[in-house]
C-alpha cells in the first residue's frame, strides 16, 4: 500500500508541477514534493517502524493533495488576473531578524514543551525510548492510555510546521531572487 501511494503521489507532484507551468516553488509542488519524501521516508523504515498503512489514512494522503493541488490552481489562476492588471513585478522584502528570531524563539519552547509532555506521558530512560514508547502507546488499540497533548501544545506544533512551510519557500525564493540565505530562516525550517 506504501509503494501504491509513493507511486500515486510522484504522479501528482508531476501533475502539480505541469499544471504550475514548470514552477518549481508553486505551493502544491512543494507541499505534494514534502509528502511524497515523508512517504518514501516512511517506505525506508516501514519494518523498522512496524508500519501498516490504513486504507482510510491512504485516501485522506490522496485526497489532501488532490485537494490542495486543485485549490493552490484555482487560487493562483483568480489572483494571477490581478496580477495582469497590474501589471507589476513584486520583489522580496526581508523580514526584520527580530521577528524571525521571535518564532526561532517560540519553535524552541515547542521542542522543549513536547519533550517535557512526551517524558511526561511516556517516562522512560532516554528520550529516544520514551518517544518510542509514547508512540506504541499512541498506536496501541486498548484506550488504557492517555497520549493526548495539551491544546497548547497542538497549536504550538501546528504554528511550527506552518513556519516551516512559509520560511521553506521564503527560502527558495530570496536564493531564487538574491542568492543569498537567511540564518534565521534556516533556523526556522530546520526547527
Amino acid at each position: 500500500m506504501l509503494l501504491l501511494l509513493i507511486v500515486l503521489l510522484f504522479s501528482l507532484l508531476l501533475l502539480s508541477y505541469v499544471l504550475n507551468k514548470y514552477e518549481l516553488l508553486a505551493p502544491s509542488s512543494l507541499f505534494t514534493a514534502s509528502i511524497f519524501f515523508g512517504v518514501v521516508w516512511a517506505y525506508m523504515y516501514r519494518d523498522e517502524w512496524s508500519l501498516n498503512l490504513h486504507d482510510n489514512t491512504f485516501w485522506v494522503i490522496i485526497g489532501g493533495v488532490f485537494t490542495f493541488i486543485i485549490v493552490a490552481l484555482f487560487t493562483n489562476e483568480l489572483f494571477s488576473f490581478e496580477k495582469e492588471s497590474k501589471n507589476t513585478v513584486r520583489s522580496f522584502e526581508p523580514i526584520e531578524t527580530w521577528k524571525l528570531l521571535i518564532i526561532v524563539l517560540i519553535e524552541l519552547f515547542t521542542i522543549v514543551y513536547s519533550i517535557h509532555e512526551v517524558r511526561i506521558i511516556s517516562p522512560a530512560g532516554s528520550l529516544p525510548e520514551s518517544i518510542s514508547l509514547y508512540r506504541a502507546q499512541s498506536l496501541s488499540n486498548s484506550g488504557n492510555f492517555d497520549t493526548s497533548l495539551p491544546r497548547v501544545l497542538n497549536l504550538l506544533r501546528t504554528f511550527t510546521d506552518a513556519a516551516g512551510y512559509f520560511f521553506g519557500f521564503v527560502i527558495v525564493k530570496r536564493w531564487a531572487q538574491k542568492k543569498k540565505l537567511d540564518f534565521f530562516s534556516l533556523l526556522i525550517v530546520f526547527f
